[in-house]
């Protein structure tokens, strides 16, 4: 039996109007069940079905392209990446002990005013410091 962020990720991709593969469903439902966000190499080691690192390369950049998901990066300069929009900006926080980025959804970033025809795509905002782990 699929479980519910199975069923929300098939949801979200077919409401889009493109093709619904068993990849985007996939990766997709892996990032709506997480906690934080997750790296390449977390998503891949995660997987029960195999699937190849270009894949979920492409995969992943459909899901950001596509508004169903988002990524940030740390000094390590290592994508993490979250289901659900950037728009909504949200700062994020960055554990140089456990190499682990948490969103802080909670946490609302001001409007800022930019000079005339400046457009915004996305905003990163990343707290470095030690978490309670």
């Amino acid at each position: 039996m699929l479980d519910q962020s199975m069923l929300d990720a098939e949801k979200k991709v077919r409401e889009l109007g493109h093709r619904v593969t068993s990849a985007r469903v996939l990766t997709l439902a892996k990032l709506i069940k997480a906690k934080k966000p997750m790296t390449h190499d977390e998503l891949l080691v995660d997987f029960q079905t195999p699937m190849d690192r270009v894949t979920l390369y492409r995969v992943l950049d459909w899901l950001v392209t596509q508004g169903l998901a988002h990524r940030i990066t740390a000094e390590d300069r290592v994508w993490r990446f979250m289901a659900g929009e950037a728009a909504g900006q949200h700062p994020h926080f960055y554990c140089e002990n456990t190499g682990e980025m948490l969103c802080l959804s909670d946490i609302k970033l001001p409007d800022f005013k930019l000079p005339a025809k400046f457009t915004v795509k996305h905003v990163d905002v990343v707290f470095h410091g030690t978490c309670e782990k």
